[in-house]
């Protein structure tokens, strides 16, 4: 464009410059034009049951009647495949591996109230994005910009024993699966992609099988897992590329409801998720660094609430505001081994009736194995097994109250307020008064009144917000614990709602 300009007026012949100005409108009506009808190019087929598959089908008079018959014969980059209402028996695997006409399509239900029902029960898999050639990457296909959302998505058979899945991502890079219900399979979401994802508002029930001993449990079958085939994917390399994972809820999983698995990715945040019951743990990390979990609500899992391998080193986490209870074995568990777990940072969280279910080696609401941990203005609380916490690192601003024994560490404890003091490593500038004046600790509300020896009677670290947001410090100091006393309140504030992930119809 701008050589055109400078070509219009280099030349002082008045004629030229007019013929050239009127070439320059053209021009730009021309291009106006192009990228008009570029946008409006973008078309919208509809499939319903009494739809016909055929080379005139595809308009909501006339739709089609399969979705793969729309994906292979209909759309183009851009395009849109609505669903509408209805059960749809699934006879093969949905192929979504085009990475020219199939980038950046979406499909969703025609009407997202009246969710059209995917039934893949007589076969294995579901919809797959790309494909992972195990045999060489040179067979790799990958589609970017995909959405999948307000489907009904059903697997079989259920409590599957084979490793099947829903909806399975294959190095494909811009996917968003949003706003489904997926139940009755192995796996829910299985994501071989090493960033720019998203998934989110998901329901994911009943994947997989599991054994029938809390104190063992193990099972197979997970709700949301990332994986690394082959370690063929682009790590991300910053926030902007991550995968984020946020606002799902995940239950009756035979395994895991989020499981990192030997993935070696970097970048991950998972948020606002409802992660209960399930059979083993409701977040497990192998293989990452970067990793953000924050605002969950992780319970009545027969494992651990959050929990890393030993032989997987998982590096680099931010841990703050969940609440994290009830659950079988630990609240949170780093473990060791021979790959060292380093610079976890854990705040602001709520851990309490944990390891209510302890096989014979008695686990504890936290464990806070290998270095450079911190742990900040947390609440552990009425947590079974041996300890409230157990292992290194800097310990300060927390609340150890009513755990079999509060801590046993041979880190940094200081400023902390612990209760009962017998087997417990106090550390310096404890508090150990027998009631820390909390509002209703047995009813998980652990907020100060304002006669708490807690207000004030921590020292700064670096954490500026509470467990609500709130500002710290709110008065001459820093409080114990994951709420900061309102400067000039009566104490007498309600705890905000945990997130309880989200409501299908």
């Amino acid at each position: 464009m701008n050589q055109l300009i400078f070509f219009i007026f280099s030349k002082d012949n008045h004629k030229a410059v007019i013929f050239k100005l009127l070439l320059l409108i053209v021009f730009i009506v021309v291009s106006f034009l192009i990228t008009s009808i570029s946008i409006a190019s973008a078309v919208t087929y509809y499939v319903a049951t009494n739809g016909t598959d055929n080379s005139s089908c595809g308009s909501t008079t006339s739709p089609c009647a399969s979705l793969q018959y729309a994906l292979t014969n209909k759309v183009a980059a851009g395009d849109t495949v609505k669903i509408k209402a209805g059960t749809y028996n699934i006879t093969r695997t949905i192929k979504i591996d085009n990475p020219t006409k199939h980038a950046n399509i979406t499909i969703t239900a025609d009407d997202p109230n009246n969710r059209p029902l995917l039934d893949f029960g007589g076969i294995s898999g579901g919809i797959r994005i790309g494909y992972y050639d195990s045999d060489s990457p040179v067979g790799d296909i990958r589609v970017p910009g995909v959405t999948i959302s307000y489907l009904r998505l059903k697997g079989g058979p259920a409590r599957d024993w084979n490793w099947d899945w829903i909806i399975r991502v294959d190095g494909s890079e811009l996917v968003t699966i949003d706003h489904n219900e997926i139940f009755n399979t192995y796996s829910g979401i299985v994501l071989n992609v090493g960033k720019n994802a998203v998934i989110s508002n998901n329901k994911i029930y009943t994947m997989g099988p599991f054994e029938t001993d809390p104190n063992q449990a193990y099972g197979n079958g997970d709700g949301i897992a990332i994986n690394n085939f082959g370690r063929r994917n682009a790590v991300a390399s910053g926030w902007n590329e991550k995968i984020y994972i946020y606002n799902n809820e995940v239950y009756d999983a035979g395994a895991d409801g989020i499981i990192l698995l030997n993935c070696f990715y970097k970048y991950i945040e998972i948020a606002y998720n409802n992660l209960h019951n399930n059979y083993e743990d409701g977040i497990d990390l192998k293989d990452s660094q970067y990793v953000r979990i924050h605002d969950n609500k992780l319970h009545d899992n027969w494992g651990d609430g959050i929990g890393s391998n030993n032989d997987y080193p998982s590096t680099d986490f931010g841990i703050w505001n969940n609440e994290i209870y009830k659950n079988g074995w630990l609240g949170i568990s780093i473990q060791g081994g021979s790959n060292d777990q380093k610079n976890w940072k854990i705040w602001n969280n709520l851990i309490y009736g944990n390891a209510n279910n302890p096989p014979t080696w008695s686990p504890v609401g936290v464990q806070l194995n290998g270095s450079g941990h911190e742990f900040y203005h947390n609440v552990v609380y009425d947590n079974k097994g041996n300890y409230g916490l157990s292992g290194g690192g800097i310990i300060k601003n927390n609340i150890f109250f009513n755990n079999v024994k509060n801590i046993s560490s041979g880190g940094t404890v200081d400023h902390n307020y612990i209760y009962p003091t017998s087997g417990s490593t106090l550390g310096t500038n404890s508090i150990t008064v027998s009631d820390p004046k909390m509002t209703n600790p047995a009813n998980a509300n652990f907020i100060l009144l304002s006669s708490s020896p807690l207000i004030d009677a921590g020292i700064n670290v670096g954490i500026t917000t509470d467990y609500i947001g709130a500002v710290r410090p709110q008065g001459a100091g820093y409080d114990i614990g994951a709420y900061e006393y309102p400067s000039g309140g009566s104490g007498d504030i309600t705890p905000p709602s945990a997130p309880t992930g989200v409501t299908v119809s």
